[in-house]
């Protein structure tokens, strides 16, 4: 039986405490998503009890208009990514619902609420890392984060690990090792397809400041690179 790293003659003993490096919270709240969630959220309720507060149909119409500012500005899906954001410490990198989890003991939570859990994975397992920012390439990712199963038009497919919100300026591409890669609790439900996606993807607001948080990676991480913007690793992510 081969000993454990951490075991054998020369190699010395990881005491060092986990340590922060680089946290962003609430990463995907930029104005454009937030302003129309918040309004039309107000819209509509707002609208519904001054209907039944005053028997006035009139009044719905508010509530119409809230629903169609959260249809044509994709301000319904703040709910979805308001708690996503970025963790990194000098054992493990984090992304989802940071706030909700302890840094310590990265409890991942359940698929049945996509918006509630956390993606974790140690940096042995974290295989490259790349800051996009280019608008095109997000809008590509965008599309592919779910989609209709061919012929099957009652069936969705979500990768999980790809977290890509309206008006996103940067995100966070993160290529993980499957095996070591710790994913949210798995529930099967009707009509949707959950993958374990090897690649990981979360926005940034702050994309310079991520850069220089990743440029200083710790010791763990030695043997993980910036990676520069590779289009063929691109066409791996988005396939």
């Amino acid at each position: 039986m081969t000993d454990a790293p951490s075991q054998r003659p020369g190699t010395p003993v990881d005491t060092e405490p986990e340590r922060l490096l680089y946290e962003e919270r609430r990463s995907a709240q930029r104005w454009p998503l937030v302003l129309p969630a918040v309004l039309g959220t107000v819209l509509i309720v707002g609208g519904l009890v001054l209907a039944l507060a005053s028997q006035a149909a009139v009044f719905a119409l508010a509530s119409l208009v809230g629903l169609l500012l959260w249809t044509f500005t994709n301000g319904n899906e703040y709910f979805r990514y308001r708690r996503t954001g970025i963790r990194i410490t000098t054992k493990r990198l984090t992304i989802g619902a940071v706030t909700l989890v302890d840094s310590r003991d990265p409890a991942l939570g359940s698929v049945t609420r996509l918006g509630k859990c956390a993606f974790s994975c140690d940096w042995e397992g974290v295989k490259a890392l790349a800051v996009v920012a280019d608008p095109n390439t997000i809008a590509t990712m965008r599309t592919r984060t779910g989609a209709r199963v061919d012929g099957v038009p009652k069936v969705v497919t979500h990768k999980l690990g790809h977290m890509v919100p309206p008006y996103a300026k940067a995100v966070l591409v993160i290529s993980v090792d499957h095996d070591i890669a710790g994913f949210p609790e798995e529930h099967a439900r009707r009509n949707v397809v959950n993958l374990q996606s090897p690649t990981w993807i979360v926005p940034t607001r702050q994309p310079e400041l991520l850069r220089k948080a990743l440029a200083s990676l710790p010791p763990a991480a030695s043997g993980n690179v910036l990676r520069p913007l590779n289009y063929q690793w691109l066409s791996e992510i988005l396939d």
